[in-house]
């Protein structure tokens, strides 16, 4: 690796390290392959990465799940998608805190669609 390309990689970590952390709860429905609506829910907000990363793991503890960081990410699976539609998802993840609560029609819309899935898939 060139000093260019670690010069940056260290500005990269060091500006991620002065982030607020957040953990995030994230649910998709997915009505098809590729075709998915999402909701994401700024949990709580911490002040480093690893009193957010600390709480995630105490958080898969008391749900008795593993925190799965298989690609680099960190999460915790409460749901995983089916192979078959409609299908749904749902997890817990740390990231920086910049995303704030959302989802496309709005968190009532999602909720009334997840609840309807639920329904349907049992």
């Amino acid at each position: 690796m060139s000093g260019q390309n670690q010069a940056a990689i260290e500005a990269y970590r060091r500006k991620i390290g002065a982030e607020k952390w957040a953990i995030y709860r994230v649910r998709r429905i997915y009505s098809a392959k590729g075709r998915a609506d999402r909701a994401v829910e700024k949990i709580k907000v911490f002040d480093r990465e690893a009193e957010a990363r600390s709480e995630l793991n105490r958080l898969s503890d008391g749900l008795g799940l593993a925190v799965d960081a298989s690609n680099g990410s960190s999460y915790v699976w409460r749901e995983r998608r089916a192979d078959e539609y409609p299908t749904r998802e749902d997890f817990l993840t740390i990231a920086p805190a910049r995303v704030e609560t959302k989802a496309r029609y709005g968190l009532p819309w999602f909720e009334q669609r997840w609840a309807a899935l639920q329904l349907h898939l049992f």
